[in-house]
């Protein structure tokens, strides 16, 4: 067989068929015999010197015309288009990403890239180039690839609103002269300032960013180009300065926040750390969490956010007389959910609840990292009764690690608490939870009262270390107890429990003294077989009795 013959087998496909929808049957039969007679020949030529050259050629004509009848070209561009959004979704996944080398990811781009169906229906999906994850490294390679990406996601995502993270911030420890004043470089400048020139399209940001950067001059004349054009659609933001701040009451607003001051939709917002001063909309806030307030600044978020329908606030450093006297009751008609966590407080939070009233309140989260007195959590116990008798709120969610309540504490919050459907309770080495405790949980016991505490109850969970038995007696509960209190809520005349989990845990620190052991073995004999058929017959069941943990973490 000569070179030209093999040549001719297989003329070149012209790349403009590819426009086309897919070929009729009768030119897919036609296809499938130049193939073969193609791949016939080649085989025929063997390794002829002489024909090799030609035979690479007719190898890549046959790929192209295997694509050109592939079966994927059949797919509709309605399932291509589910693939991408599945693949690729605006909502998690981003299109254009940084990872921790510093590399740019570009997911979306290069689909493009793969054949003219895939690019077509790729470019017609604007919500795909919508997520951004950029990092700006003052890294002058990084960022000017990154400068040369933006624009083209920016431009593809048309009018479709952008979700994005940004970070810039210098992790600590880089070889700066001055940590306080972290900059970005010219086309880190010119990324930032693209997506400024979009913020009418921002629904979802979340900036970890320098102060220094939040406050620069540049910003000023950047903002002021478009400032009739921003944020309208603005939901939820996220700022974090790194660490590269002291807040100071006697300082300003970032210039930055000039931004988001009249965003009309803004509804969501997280803040490394609360600061009265921020020029941000927070009386239309729904939503907040504050990753750090101080002890004396606690009561202001509920002062200036009256419209919140949830508040997750991390406090440090709380005594009693941060919240004085005769403060006025704040009223928060519509809060439902209230998550607050103790840092380093001497106080355990119980002056805040006589100054609230909370009649929407459906879940409430309290926990702390430090053991508390017995008049102090009696008086927690109390404030909180109060608060709910007061407000006439119908928890159905309680979480509480207080630490140092008493049984008898908790019994007595329960007993406000008719409606309650999941219930989760920790405890340190101050105390465990008692086989009282589980009595009176139990809907058949002789405790008094006991018919009528949380009815409703679906889901518990519990949370003990084991440090609670090293020095103090009868703190591990009667494994008997625990299964004779879960058998009695699987009534099918009532709802019932479908969750419980059971948690003991050994803090790293610490030994496992043999008392611990006999009542693990004692609880794997008695009470484990029982929970086990339980679980059997639907019942939803966590048993743990040997993780380390340092620390009380509610399932979120």
């Amino acid at each position: 067989m000569t070179a030209d013959s093999l040549d001719d087998s297989l003329p070149p496909l012209d790349v403009t068929r590819f426009r086309d929808g897919y070929p009729s049957e009768s030119v897919v039969s036609q296809v499938h015999h130049l193939l073969q007679d193609a791949e016939k020949m080649i085989s025929e030529c063997g390794a002829d010197p002489s024909t090799k050259a030609r035979t690479r050629r007719i190898n890549r004509r046959i790929q192209a015309y295997r694509a050109y009848i592939s079966p994927n070209r059949r797919v509709p561009v309605e399932i291509w288009t589910q693939i991408f959004q599945t693949s690729i979704s605006p909502l998690s996944s981003p299109g254009l990403t940084v990872n921790e080398d510093g590399i740019l990811l570009t997911p979306t781009l290069n689909l493009t890239h793969v054949c003219a169906t895939w690019r077509a229906v790729v470019i017609s999906m604007p919500g795909l180039w919508s997520n951004l994850d950029l990092v700006l490294e003052n890294d002058p390679e990084t960022d000017s690839r990154l400068a040369n990406t933006v624009p083209i996601y920016l431009q593809r995502s048309q009018t479709s609103p952008l979700r994005f993270k940004l970070n810039a911030v210098r992790e600590p420890g880089d070889d700066d002269d001055d940590d306080d004043e972290v900059e970005i470089g010219p086309a880190g400048w010119g990324v930032f300032k693209r997506l400024l020139e979009v913020s009418d399209r921002w629904l979802a940001v979340e900036l970890n960013m320098a102060w220094s950067i939040a406050n620069h001059s540049n910003l000023g004349n950047i903002l002021k180009a478009f400032q009739d054009n921003q944020c309208n659609i603005l939901q939820s933001l996220s700022i974090d300065f790194g660490g590269t701040h002291e807040f100071d009451e006697s300082e300003e607003s970032p210039r930055l926040f000039e931004l988001f001051a009249r965003a009309p939709q803004f509804k969501s917002l997280r803040l490394e750390e609360f600061d009265p001063s921020f020029a941000l909309p927070f009386s239309q806030l729904r939503e907040l969490t504050v990753d750090s307030i101080f002890g004396e600044q606690i009561m202001l978020p509920f002062e200036m956010c009256h419209n919140l329908l949830k508040l997750d606030i991390t406090v440090e450093s709380l005594e009693d007389y941060h919240i004085y006297s005769g403060f006025f009751e704040e009223c928060m008609p519509v809060l439902s959910s209230l998550r607050c966590s103790l840092f380093s407080c001497v106080s355990n939070a119980h002056p805040i609840f006589p100054c609230l009233s909370l009649p929407a309140l459906r879940h409430l989260e309290l926990s702390a990292d430090y053991s508390y007195g017995v008049e102090a959590c009696q008086a927690l116990s109390y404030n909180l009764k109060d608060l709910i008798l007061r407000s006439s709120c119908q928890l159905s969610t309680l979480k509480l690690a207080i630490f140092g309540l008493s049984d008898q504490d908790i019994i007595q919050i329960l007993l406000q608490t008719p409606q309650l459907a999941h219930l989760e309770l920790g405890a340190l080495h101050s105390r465990g939870f008692t086989t009282s405790l589980f009595q009176h949980l139990s809907l058949h016991s002789n405790q008094p009262g006991n018919g009528l505490l949380v009815l409703r109850l679906t889901s518990l969970l519990i949370w003990i270390d084991n440090r609670c038995c090293q020095d103090l007696e009868d703190l591990l509960p009667d494994p008997k107890v625990i299964l004779a209190m879960v058998q009695s809520r699987r009534n099918p005349e009532i709802e019932g429990l479908t969750s419980f989990g059971f948690h003991v845990f050994r803090h790293s620190a610490s030994a496992i003294s043999s008392r611990f052991k006999d009542w693990v073995s004692s609880f794997s004999r008695v009470a484990e077989p029982g929970l086990s058929a339980l679980a059997e017959g639907g019942l939803e069941l966590e048993l743990d009795l040997t993780s380390e943990c340092s620390a009380v973490r509610f399932n979120s």
